[in-house]
């Protein structure tokens, strides 16, 4: 089937980079890109198309890569995290209170339908999704339309705090073994299908929680499938210290000494190396590491700024040739905003207005994504590309009036101004709404799971304590 989208203003992929071009028409073909050009050139294109989309008043750009989330309980967290932290780990809230959200099987699909929409509706195409029960969204993900790389990971220890004040490790090896079995098996039925929506890599959960005998055959297992690991690394001060009073390396430089480093890694978060003033520790080199060894990193800022603190920073990774992802990892599942984040957080940084741009961060979203998942097919429109690509309303109140239709969507109007999604190319959002989702009724589902979760929190926490003992909420007399 050969569809036509006319007279848009289109982000295309020109002489190997992003080119915004006015009064555009794209062509596509089943579900990739088959050409684009100027309206006035378009009486050179074969005219026998089966649909044409009028596009007068959209800024059309590739999807987004969302390349590191967690989808599990995220709706019944909202209203937690927030304003809260633990001042014994540096502001982290990583360690405490785990377990408060735990949820069944069915209730896990019904909240993991909802975060996908949310990412749907706020400009992501391609998820990936990091759990230890992963697979469960397969039928969600394939319902919904979204294009998802699912990794149900393995790590052969879980933590938690002794009293706040110490993180303590409970030891499973045999655990993290079969775990990691599992995964392999997983990759295999996924990548199997060139042709799949449904995608996966290795997850070695955390640098910290694996052996390094687990992330050494994580390694080995990579190379021998030719497929992606993700690990979450540098991720707080307290797991830096941990990991160099462990082996007396950085977590950057014990990634390297596993095998991990390399161009099939993604490393979810990377904060908190030797460059990061936090950990006051001047020696190595942790960004030439990353750089060398073509590693590549899933940047997630809101996260660390709502707990006070920033990567240090973007645009030096950049300089040192890091290639660098978006994510969205924990709420709200806004790829949007994270990008606004990422780039504000770098001039912060550096203090500096010029550290980062609108195109940088544009780039970590998508070609950025689709290299750190080797998709040269993925994060632009361009010829033989997959046919993901949002519709921006430029008639949206904050778009409006339009000098600039990058700046303003990604500044000012943000994931609000999104009228239409499209993956494989058939849209899967229209009129701002998830189509092959009832959002009033998955609501509505949330609402009551949400509300059997927070009930239960005196039951699962270690001191009977209530969410709102825990979790103060705002203005709360």
């Amino acid at each position: 089937m050969k569809k036509l989208i006319k007279g848009c203003s289109a982000l295309v992929w020109k002489e190997d980079s992003h080119s915004l071009l006015e009064d555009a028409f794209i062509v596509l073909e089943n579900n990739s890109i088959r050409s684009w050009g100027k309206m006035d050139r378009l009486e050179e294109h074969d005219g026998d198309f089966d649909e044409t989309i009028e596009a007068n008043n959209y800024f059309v750009c590739p999807g987004f890569l969302n390349i590191h989330s967690h989808i599990y309980n995220q709706p019944t967290r909202k209203g937690f995290g927030n304003d809260w932290g633990n001042e014994n780990f540096y502001g982290s809230a990583l360690y405490d209170n785990s377990g408060l959200f735990e949820l069944s099987k069915e209730e896990s699909k019904i909240c993991g339908a909802h975060s996908i929409g949310e990412m749907l509706k706020k400009g992501t195409t391609t998820m990936v999704e990091i759990g230890y029960n992963s697979q469960w969204y397969e039928d969600v993900v394939q319902n919904l339309g979204i294009r998802a790389y699912l990794v149900p990971g393995y790590r052969s220890s879980s933590w938690g705090s002794i009293e706040g004040r110490k993180v303590a490790y409970e030891w499973d090896e045999e655990s993290g073994r079969e775990g990691m079995k599992k995964n392999i098996e997983y990759v295999k039925k996924c990548n199997s299908n060139s042709d799949s929506k449904i995608n996966s890599l290795l997850g070695p959960a955390q640098i910290d929680t694996c052996t390094k005998e687990l992330l050494r055959k994580t390694a080995e297992k990579a190379e021998e499938l030719d497929c992606r690991i993700q690990i979450h690394a540098a991720q707080t001060l307290k797991e830096f210290e941990i990991i160099l009073e462990r082996h007396g390396l950085t977590p950057i430089e014990y990634l390297k000494e596993t095998g991990i480093l390399g161009t099939n890694c993604i490393i979810a978060h990377s904060v908190f190396t030797n460059a990061h003033p936090a950990t006051n520790y001047p020696y190595g080199n942790d960004l030439e590491l990353l750089s060398e060894s073509g590693s590549h990193i899933a940047h997630c800022p809101w996260v660390f700024a709502r707990s006070g603190d920033i990567l240090h920073s973007f645009g030096k990774y950049l300089e040192e040739g890091i290639n660098m992802g978006i994510g969205t990892d924990t709420n709200p599942l806004d790829i949007i905003a994270e990008m606004k984040w990422a780039a504000v957080g770098s001039k912060i940084a550096d203090r500096n207005f010029a550290s980062v741009t609108v195109e940088d961060v544009i780039n970590a979203a998508t070609i950025g994504g689709a290299k750190a998942l080797g998709r040269g097919d993925l994060g632009k429109i361009a010829p033989g590309g997959k046919a993901d690509m949002i519709f921006v309303d430029l008639d949206d109140f904050d778009m409006s009036p339009t000098r600039d239709p990058v700046k303003n969507f990604i500044y000012l109007a943000g994931s609000k101004a999104i009228d239409k999604v499209m993956v494989d190319g058939e849209f899967v959002v229209e009129d701002g709404n998830v189509k092959y989702l009832d959002e009033e009724k998955i609501t509505n589902e949330v609402r009551e799971i949400a509300e059997r979760v927070w009930g239960d929190i005196p039951e699962n926490d270690k001191e009977g304590r209530t969410a709102n003992e825990i979790y103060p909420r705002a203005f709360l007399d």
